[in-house]
């Protein structure tokens, strides 16, 4: 039985690998994979936007969406499964996907920040896509049942950095 896992969340996997319509849920984790579309789509419009400024309407329409909710709307063909295969993953396994999460959707609310406080010039948002796509990568690893979080990568600069003022030498009397 692979860490973490519960007999119920082996009976769980057990059935999910059986079942060729579940391919994009991972039994280990009871987790499926096409939640990341979700993250995915804003990213690549994150990621568009210096050259489409027109991506900025539907970045800051962009809300988060929980699991069930996702699957619930988007019309994934097995989201019933899917939500039943979530609801019977381990704690672990949920807080470890909750908080990958949680981090996306920091850094995409970060880049609707900077948008909504850039009056028409919300191309500089794009430099916080790789960020974006490391983060979702992230949520794919717990996923995949491949470890723990990694530590979430460094915000990209909004500002270009200034040098900081140097102080007049002074004289010293002899």
């Amino acid at each position: 039985m692979p860490p973490g896992l519960t007999p119920d969340d082996a009976s769980l996997a057990a059935a999910l690998a059986a079942a060729p319509a579940a391919a994009t849920i991972n039994p280990a984790t009871g987790l499926a994979i096409d939640y990341l579309n979700h993250y995915n789509e804003v990213a690549v419009m994150i990621g568009k936007l210096a050259d489409a400024p027109e991506m900025a309407e539907p970045i800051l329409d962009w809300r988060a969406l929980g699991y069930a909710a996702h699957f619930r709307i988007t019309g994934f063909p097995d989201s019933d499964r899917a939500i039943a295969a979530y609801d019977q993953a381990s704690e672990e396994v949920r807080v470890r996907f909750r908080t990958a999460r949680r981090r996306v959707e920091l850094a995409i609310a970060d880049v609707q920040d900077l948008i909504a406080a850039s009056a028409g010039n919300a191309g500089g948002g794009a430099v916080h896509a790789s960020a974006i796509f490391a983060l979702i990568a992230s949520v794919g690893a717990v996923i995949s049942g491949e470890g723990g979080l990694a530590p979430a990568p460094a915000p990209a600069p909004t500002v270009a950095p200034t040098a900081a003022p140097t102080a007049a030498p002074t004289a010293k009397s002899a």
